[in-house]
């Protein structure tokens, strides 16, 4: 075994317990600055929601602006939703990945005429990771986006 040793004499190297403590120190900063991942899903999940919300607004928006029928659909099976013109023609596909859950869809799909109003009155359930349930809602004579906590 090979034995480090300086000219005075003495051996190089650390001890057992100045290794512990080392490592038990950066154990606790490493702690401290890790953020919780269950803040982060939840963050992650606010986003989901207030993407969902501007991307239906711009489907909205799109219809009045292209003067033609934009369709905005959930589906529950693959926690997902598409915004498009017809079958062929897909603006955007968007799957949900934090945490968020389409719970239920009553027609699972909202569509925009060329005015930007909507055929029929639609509701869709969205639940997140902690259990905090949404409705999102467009009035049909209105045409308001609303999206709201359920109690």
């Amino acid at each position: 075994m090979a034995v480090l040793i300086d000219k005075e004499g003495y051996r190089k190297g650390y001890t057992l317990i100045e290794l512990i403590v080392v490592v038990a120190l950066f154990s606790l900063l490493l702690s401290i600055s890790l953020p919780n991942t269950s803040i982060i899903r939840t963050i992650n999940e606010r986003n989901e929601l207030r993407m969902i919300e501007k991307d239906l607004r711009q489907a909205r928006t799109r219809a009045i602006l292209e003067n033609r029928l934009v369709e905005f659909s959930f589906y529950v099976d693959g926690n997902m939703y598409i915004i498009q013109y017809n079958e062929n023609e897909k603006i955007k596909v968007q799957e949900l990945q934090s945490g968020l859950k389409i719970y239920y869809a009553d027609s699972a799909a909202f569509r925009f005429n060329g005015t930007g109003r909507v055929g029929n009155s639609n509701t869709v359930t969205l639940k997140r990771s902690d259990g905090r349930t949404y409705h999102l809602a467009v009035g049909v004579n209105t045409t308001e986006i609303t999206l709201r906590e359920v109690q």
